[in-house]
């Protein structure tokens, strides 16, 4: 083979391995997701007794907790994203319109978060939305948001008759090649054999 011409096939699979692995990587970590994940929701009150305990697969759209009774004229849900979360406050519509709405401090615990199809960990969670919360706090695979006080409701024109409180997940994730990957490295590390042989 024509050296020229060898050189710049050898270049070319050098190239290809490089753009693949900066183009695949950066797209496997944006698929990692919460969607279809089983997650566990346990809710605890000012005394530390839990109050709700239930699994969910998380779907979207759609709530995947209503932690309170439906005969109650408050709810107080929790709605889990790709890489978010809501708690969701509020007085249902079929209250009457002065109803005044006390929702007590307590203590969400979100566990079991597994991100699919890569594995991750959670490295750090965000407020972006609501009242700002007492405290936040996770692990590698959970995360404790500690709730204030809420009112809604009632004859004050400026007090809200609902609230959503919004958190984001920051993660890091463990990439696996995909096969583009492996071909560019083998095309360069095939070409390599090929240039020690004909040295």
């Amino acid at each position: 083979m024509n050296k020229f011409i060898f050189q710049n096939i050898l270049k070319l699979g050098l190239a290809l391995g490089i753009a693949t692995f900066a183009v695949v990587i950066p797209q496997n970590q944006a698929k990692a997701s919460l969607i279809g994940d089983t997650v566990n929701l346990e809710v605890f009150n000012e005394d530390d007794l839990s109050t709700f305990s239930d699994s969910a697969t998380v779907i979207d759209p759609g709530v995947e907790f209503n932690t309170l009774s439906s005969e109650l004229s408050v709810f107080e849900d929790l709605d889990v994203f790709a890489e978010s979360f809501d708690i969701l406050y509020g007085i249902k519509d079929t209250a009457p319109p002065d109803l005044v709405g006390l929702l007590s401090p307590k203590q969400f615990v979100l566990s079991d978060l597994d991100w699919l199809p890569e594995p991750g960990i959670i490295t750090g969670v965000t407020q972006t939305a609501g009242t700002t919360v007492t405290n936040i706090a996770f692990t590698d695979n959970s995360i404790i948001i500690d709730m204030p006080q809420i009112v809604l409701g009632g004859t004050d024109p400026v007090r809200p008759r609902s609230e959503t409180f919004s958190f984001d997940i920051q993660t890091e994730h463990e990439s696996t090649p995909e096969p583009a990957t492996l071909l560019g490295l083998l095309v360069v590390g095939g070409l390599g054999l090929v240039s020690r042989r004909q040295g």
